[in-house]
């Protein structure tokens, strides 16, 4: 069974590459050229920087498979200022090596600014551990509904500050 599926994977490679249109215009290497840019692109991007908390933690599920320290649905909640305006609720899972310990993490992030407006996305990086503290490295992607997405990296200001400042780039008129 297994050698007629090799024999077929390799008969259907071979057929494709037979039927593909392999004619080129010039006998030169391949040359790669910069898609052609909007002269608005660059207005359609700008830094943004906003700082998410301090934020309270409202539930966690936590078990510790062979020492190490799994935390799941780690509900969050606070402030949000600067470029954006509002409040957060973070969802926050990890993998750590220990109990306090260094790991990935992934989750979600939602802010609701005081404009009306909702951005939603997700979150991932990793704890890293010091002094018998964690602190939160990390990137999101947020979205909204008017057409424009920030990707930010955020980083945890202190070990022990459940605040997250966030900065990056906002892009508007996105596809």
């Amino acid at each position: 069974m297994r050698r007629s599926i090799y024999r077929l994977s390799i008969a259907v490679s071979v057929a494709l590459v037979a039927t593909a249109d392999c004619s080129r215009d010039d006998a030169g290497p391949t040359e790669l050229r910069p898609l052609p840019q909007s002269p608005d692109r660059d207005a359609a991007m700008a830094p943004i920087q906003f700082t998410v908390g301090p934020l309270t933690i409202s539930g966690i599920d936590m078990s510790f498979p062979g020492g190490r320290w799994h935390f799941r649905e780690a509900t969050l909640s606070g402030p949000v200022s600067g470029d954006l305006t509002g409040t957060a609720e973070v969802t926050l899972n990890a993998n750590l090596d220990a109990l306090p310990g260094s790991g990935p993490e992934f989750g979600t992030m939602s802010i609701s600014t005081t404009d009306g407006g909702e951005w939603h996305g997700s979150i991932t990086g990793d704890f890293q551990v010091g002094d018998g503290t964690i602190q939160l490295f990390g990137h999101a992607v947020l979205q909204s509904p008017a057409n424009a997405a920030a990707k930010v990296s955020c980083i945890e200001t202190t070990p022990t500050s459940e605040t997250l400042a966030c900065t990056g780039t906002l892009i508007v008129g996105h596809d």
